[in-house]
């Protein structure tokens, strides 16, 4: 998923609402898809990377925009992240609002 930088933080949360993991992340200029698809598969852990200039120019990627990916069997704990989350949170505001 191409997420914000505050839809990355109401997601790194919510991943690690069951298993309570950080997330690591590769930090490359280059091949964006390879280390955004890969590592989840094999590792079958859920990451975050920076586009890459391919991401740029054939996915229109934005300025602000970051790559969050996650194996699909993790997607029911992510929901249930985002739900507790959403009880006790307004996800619509920032703080500084």
């Amino acid at each position: 998923m191409y997420v914000d930088p505050a839809q990355l933080t109401i997601l790194s949360l919510a991943a690690a609402y069951k298993n309570g993991k950080d997330i690591s992340c590769k930090i490359s200029g280059r091949a964006a898809c390879v280390y955004s698809i890969v590592p989840v598969l094999g590792d079958n852990e859920t990451k975050i990377v920076l586009p890459c200039l391919g991401d740029r120019q054939n996915a229109h990627t934005q300025d602000y925009e970051l790559i969050f990916s996650l194996p699909y069997h993790v997607l029911p704990d992510l929901i249930d992240g985002i739900e507790f989350l959403a009880k006790g949170v307004d996800l619509s505001r920032s703080p500084q609002e």
